[in-house]
């Protein structure tokens, strides 16, 4: 998804947060919820929680790396991005599916 503003440069999304929301087929995905201007755009970080339940546990620094390479791609100020990555470690841990 290309996020590009009036003069063509990449413009820059804000994070609104991480969230835990069911998709179309009902499983529940874990997404780092963006905003550019009005715009809300939510960006699949994991793919179904009861899938990692059934599977195993994330490891954390693995876990870590696939998060920020996600987000690399979009705009994010470096303070939203590590925001963004501290969320979604906490989310996983409440969740239980990540190891220390």
């Amino acid at each position: 998804m290309e996020m590009s503003g009036v003069s063509d440069d990449i413009a820059m999304v804000q994070l609104d947060g991480v969230t835990i929301e069911q998709d179309s087929t009902g499983g529940r995905i874990l997404y780092v919820v963006l905003i550019l201007g009005f715009d809300v755009h939510k960006i699949p970080v994991t793919g179904h929680l009861h899938n990692i339940r059934q599977l195993g546990r994330y490891n954390r620094e693995e876990f870590v790396s696939n998060v920020k390479d996600l987000l690399d791609e979009f705009n994010l100020s470096d303070e939203d991005r590590t925001k963004a990555v501290k969320d979604c470690v906490r989310v996983m841990r409440e969740e239980r599916l990540i190891t220390r």
